[in-house]
């Protein structure tokens, strides 16, 4: 059966850079929600930029504000060739840098989280701050995920806690092939 990873930011890799959220050129903050959402913008941005808000080591792949994963062309290209159905790539310009930048947008979301291994904790009815998600993921400390319930995907974020990527044990070798400094893997299935 398919092995499956969280792929991450990696906190203890130091001087990394980090870029901030996506805007529009005339300044305006883009709802980056919209990437979490598993589907295709729309309308697709033609034009985005954004900032580093530290680190100047450039790499690869990176999870920017609010988790946004963001690549530059070589794994945009690799990702494209493994995967290209399962993700939008969106060009951003990153300030300073003279190399395109692509949003990673995933489009498919899986009900996995095998909730007998995960620790996790739910939104429960007669909460007050928010009624609208009862039974609803409230948070996540331990993630598993049952590899019988992702359709064979190989990068998806679970449905009800969209802000972790998990990709599969193929598209881990493809990523670690191009490059994964600033990133890591943490083994969920």
């Amino acid at each position: 059966m398919m092995k499956y990873f969280k792929w991450q930011f990696d906190s203890k890799f130091d001087g990394c850079w980090f870029i901030g959220e996506p805007h529009l050129p005339n300044g305006e903050v883009v709802n980056s929600w919209a990437f979490r959402k598993c589907q295709v913008v729309e309308p697709p941005y033609t034009t985005l930029a954004a900032s580093t808000t530290y680190g100047d080591i450039v790499t690869e792949a990176s999870f920017g504000a609010f988790d946004i994963p963001y690549v530059r062309p070589k794994m945009a290209s690799a990702l494209l060739n493994h995967v290209g159905n399962q993700i939008q790539l969106i060009p951003v310009h990153v300030d300073g840098f003279n190399e395109e930048v692509f949003i990673l947008n995933i489009l498919n979301s899986a009900t996995c989280v095998d909730e007998s291994r995960s620790e996790f904790e739910k939104w429960e009815p007669g909460n007050t701050q928010r009624p609208d998600k009862v039974g609803q993921y409230k948070m996540i400390s331990k993630l598993f995920v049952d590899p019988s319930t992702t359709n064979d995907l190989d990068i998806f974020r679970p449905w009800g806690w969209t802000i972790k990527v998990i990709i599969s044990e193929r598209l881990k070798s493809v990523i670690e092939a191009v490059g994964a400094t600033g990133t890591n893997f943490e083994l969920v299935s």
